[in-house]
This record gives C-alpha cells, structure tokens and sequence, in this order.
C-alpha cells in the first residue's frame, strides 16, 4: 500500500459506489444540501446588490471571499460523507469561477 501511495496509483474497487448506483433509494444528505442552496442564495443576494447599485458606483474587486468560503463548507461536508457527486458538482463551480471571473 505505501509502495502504490509513493507512486500515486490507487487500486479502487468500486463495489461500494456500484451498490450505491444500482440501489433504488435515494441518498440524502441534508445538511450539504442546504449549503448547496445557501451558495446559490448568496450569488443571487450578490447579483440583485450588483444590479440595483447606481451608476456612479465603483467595485474594487470581486469578492471571491464568499464564494471560497461557501466552497469549502461544501467541500469538507462531501469529503466526510463521501459524497462524489457533491464532489464532482464542486469540481466544477471551481472550475466555473476560475476560469470565468
């Protein structure tokens, strides 16, 4: 295991995520799906704040603070309930905000 850790080359096998594909419940987590639309309240609250400011206003900056700290609730919460899909959604609004802003 420490010789395949050293070389970066993990032997995944996949019969929990393929038991968790072929289940027919659905899997709920609260708690991240809360943050996921606290993160979206936020954008929202931001863009209405953008648009109803006058026209004579000057914004320095573009406040990523926000966005990085919502990210990374989200991130710690999917990777301590082992969540790859909350893992793979917050791949890329990372990717949304690097590359957009």
């Amino acid at each position: 295991m420490l010789l395949q850790e050293s070389r970066n080359y993990f032997l995944l096998k996949p019969e929990y995520q393929n038991e968790l594909d072929n289940s027919q419940s659905l899997l709920y987590y609260p708690l991240l799906d809360r943050l996921d639309s606290n993160y979206y309240e936020g954008i929202i609250q931001e863009a209405i704040k953008y648009k109803t400011q006058t026209p004579g206003t000057v914004t320095l900056g573009h406040g990523l603070g926000t966005h990085i700290r919502s990210l990374t609730g989200i991130y710690v919460l999917a990777m301590y309930n082992g969540s790859l899909t909350h893992l793979q959604m917050l791949y890329k609004r990372i990717k949304l905000i690097s590359f957009c802003s």
